[in-house]
């Protein structure tokens, strides 16, 4: 007998789509928008949203307390040994009453997470849950942003099952934990078990819940909810990769609808297993597209993965001219200047690829001379431009002291202090010694 097909939770189309202009008789199986196997998988739709009238203020709401969410006991403190003293003792560091969102808005991620949790724990009502989750959704963040994500595990796990009916409001049946802090928290408890099924478990709890909200969604609520089901299918297909197993992440990502950011994740993968030729065929697809990683004017997927095959594949010399062709067109792109020093490493070019990673720091474009002099007073230089400081950039600059200079530790704390001196960015200021190499 022929397998029937089925449709999974993380699919987005017949159930998702635009519904017909004549609605489908309502007992036809064929034309159903769940298949049986499917209703058979997922777990009963939410009650649905009664229209409420206009006295629904009236309505009782039994109080939820959540004081378990705010005990001091679970917050950890964010200790300062590993910053170096230049961020610590920089002029752009926030004074203690800075609000949070300025805190967030300027990259201080650190003394966010520390104002986030002394906010949940002195000034936050526990029947306070829109503020609750809130300040918890930006405590969590920050620590993984900030490189502690081991105690984002830990201070996760308070918040338990959130599936359970104290995390719903009783009248809609709404869930009050944002969306954001629901696949951060998936992630987190999936790390602090060390299982990434559980992860996968949860990724598909949540999609099955954006399909039913989805379905009961109209206009730009059911696009932002089909939006959301699509990144978990790509999340699964992470998760996959973090369980090592390869074979099944490609998989996944196939049976994924084609968009163009589902076939350059793909691409990814099959560079990650080690399968060029797939990766090239990936490439060749997207060729007709116009789709780029971001809605502002930048170097195509197709240009980018292009450039990353050859990378993958070991031909650093055909590597170095794909990426100088994306840096002449795009000189302000910080990716693709990375990945063109990283190349020039790859081929013995180290002073040009310091000078290329010198100038992402500077904010400067005209890359230096690469000697180990030229970075005097580069801090003043950065001041005003637009600068860089991410986490592969500083690493990667830093082994390159190490390579090319007997004096690698003076140039690695002076490139602490060039950071230090630049102007915060909301993808983070404050470094760690770490990211440094110190």
């Amino acid at each position: 007998m022929p397998r029937r097909q089925t449709r999974g939770p993380l699919d987005i189309d017949d159930p998702l789509a635009d519904p017909p202009s004549t609605p489908p008789p309502s007992k036809s199986r064929n034309l159903a928008p769940l298949t049986p196997a499917l209703q058979t998988q997922l777990p009963p739709s939410p009650r649905p949203r009664s229209p409420l009238s206009g006295d629904s203020a009236s309505i009782h709401r039994p109080a939820k307390d959540f004081s378990f969410l705010l005990n001091p006991a679970t917050y950890h403190r964010l200790d300062t040994q590993h910053i170096p003293d230049a961020f610590l003792n920089s002029p752009h560091q926030p004074s203690p009453d800075t609000p949070l969102p300025d805190l967030v808005r300027h990259g201080h991620f650190r003394l966010a997470a520390a104002t986030a949790a002394r906010e949940l724990t002195t000034s936050t009502a526990p029947q306070d849950h829109a503020a609750i989750f809130s300040l918890l959704y930006v405590r969590l963040a920050c620590l993984v942003l900030t490189s502690h994500e081991v105690l984002a595990t830990i201070e996760a796990k308070p918040l338990g099952d959130l599936s359970r009916s104290v995390y719903r409001d009783a009248v809609t049946h709404a869930h009050l934990v944002s969306w954001e802090l629901r696949v951060l928290v998936v992630r987190l408890q999936a790390l602090g078990l060390g299982d990434w099924r559980r992860g996968i478990m949860g990724y598909y709890a949540l999609a099955a819940d954006a399909r039913s909200e989805a379905r009961r969604a109209t206009g730009s609520e059911r696009r932002v909810w089909r939006s959301r089901l699509a990144d978990l299918g790509v999340r699964v297909g992470g998760a996959l990769v973090e369980m090592h197993d390869l074979d099944g992440a490609a998989r996944h990502l196939q049976s994924l609808d084609p968009h163009p950011a589902h076939q350059a994740n793909l691409a990814l993968l099959w560079l990650r297993i080690g399968d060029v030729p797939a990766a090239q065929a990936c490439v060749a697809a997207l060729e007709a597209t116009t789709a780029v990683f971001d809605p502002d004017p930048g170097p195509r997927t197709s240009d980018i993965l292009e450039a990353l095959v050859r990378t993958a594949d070991g031909n650093y010399t055909a590597a170095v001219d794909a990426w100088q062709r994306l840096h002449t067109t795009y000189p302000a792109d910080a990716m693709v200047a990375q990945n063109l020093a990283v190349c020039l490493l790859y081929t013995g070019q180290l002073p040009e690829a310091r000078a290329a990673l010198e100038s992402l720091i500077d904010g400067s474009g005209d890359g230096g001379d690469g000697s180990d002099d030229n970075d005097g007073g580069r801090a003043a230089a950065g001041a005003g431009r637009h600068a860089h400081a991410f986490h592969a950039l500083t690493f990667n600059l830093s082994t390159l002291y190490e390579l090319c200079s007997e004096r690698a530790r003076e140039h690695k704390v002076r490139l602490a202090e060039r950071v230090a001196a630049t102007a915060p960015r909301p993808e983070g200021w404050e470094r760690g010694s770490a990211e440094f190499k110190l």
